[in-house]
């Protein structure tokens, strides 16, 4: 795993350690396990002070009326539910899927474990150290488990999805009582072009596993899976244009837009400035591959749903194309919606 990080690939993120405390801003275990006692109880915190970001996600937690002395997260899903849900997540899975295989066998006698979760903190795999893996099943941090800072207070999956940073919780510094002998590093892991939060890679385990250096590999391994999602997203816009040229050619459109299936503008021509987009931009209405199907009933008014044809290749919807007539008499593109700044298409 290339544990060399560009900051720059991660948006809004301004330190690829962004959530890693230093070592003058990290208490003493037993100090930090005061300081949250005094939390819990309304007292004063100093001089017991915590760091400002620790602090702010045992207020999020107490917030979210999370009970401090759980001992595990919830189980949201098993069985068919867990499996719709990787089902919903099958492309971050097949991007994940040779880090797992690997992990699998690197991990096999580290004492961590490697966890991948959905937007929302859910499990939907978990490899590494068979005995970590085991004792892990009493804490639900198994596929299935909800790790949201709503549903089990700060830990590294969690607060790295409320903050959209690599994030680092260790022992004492989780709100749970229960969970307080874990440690774990996340990071969160976005959309390639889009910077949408898609999920987390979090490394965890017994607090003894415990080292800065495991933050570094977690936001590795959330770039790696950007990178291979990315790579994905440039040979399927290569054969959705391919797709799409004969279609353009023979259609004699006025405008013709394709659309890739996280809904973005891939390639624009023709004249139809008054739809007002920019390449990179997302019609009004459509939303990423999981509803390409319903596009049509969500286009803007003025657009009509006949003008939208889906493209698939081997059963893999690829994204979309909408050609625009053209009009039978001058007054027939008024209904078109207004755009200002748009490039011409």
């Amino acid at each position: 795993m290339d544990a060399s990080i560009d900051s720059n690939l991660m948006p809004g993120a301004p330190s690829a350690l962004a959530g890693v405390l230093s070592a003058d801003e990290r208490l003493p275990g037993h100090r930090t396990h005061e300081a949250w006692e005094r939390f819990m109880s309304g007292e004063p915190l100093a001089p017991l002070s915590v760091p400002d970001q620790l602090l702010q996600s045992w207020q999020r937690s107490r917030e979210c009326a999370v009970a401090p002395h759980a001992a595990q997260a919830p189980l949201a899903l098993r069985g068919d539910g867990l499996d719709a849900l990787r089902e919903r997540n099958q492309d971050l899975m097949w991007a994940a899927s040779g880090l797992f295989a690997s992990s699998a066998r690197l991990l096999a006698q580290s004492g961590s474990i490697l966890l991948l979760t959905d937007p929302q903190g859910v499990v939907l795999e978990a490899a590494g150290d068979p005995r970590t893996l085991e004792i892990a099943q009493g804490s639900h941090l198994i596929a299935g488990g909800s790790w949201g800072e709503a549903a089990i207070g700060t830990n590294g999956i969690g607060t790295a999805l409320a903050t959209g940073l690599p994030t680092q919780v260790h022992a004492a510094e989780h709100f749970c009582e229960g969970i307080k002998r874990w440690t774990c590093a996340a990071a969160p892991v976005f959309r390639p072009g889009t910077g949408e939060l898609i999920g987390v890679v979090d490394i965890s385990g017994p607090p003894q596993t415990f080292q800065i250096n495991n933050l570094v590999l977690a936001t590795a391994a959330a770039r790696q899976l950007e990178s291979v999602l990315a790579e994905r997203a440039t040979r399927e816009n290569l054969q959705l244009l391919e797709q799409c040229l004969g279609r353009i050619a023979r259609s004699n459109a006025a405008a013709t837009m394709v659309f890739d299936n996280n809904a973005r503008l891939i390639h624009a021509s023709g004249h139809c400035e008054s739809l007002g987009l920019r390449l990179g931009a997302s019609l009004p209405g459509l939303q990423t591959r999981a509803d390409i199907d319903n596009w049509g009933e969500r286009l803007p008014e003025g657009v009509r749903p006949e003008w939208l044809h889906t493209i698939r290749v081997q059963g893999r919807t690829l994204g979309a194309l909408l050609l625009v007539p053209r009009p039978r008499h001058a007054t027939s593109a008024r209904h078109l919606p207004t755009g200002g700044g748009a490039v011409p298409i």
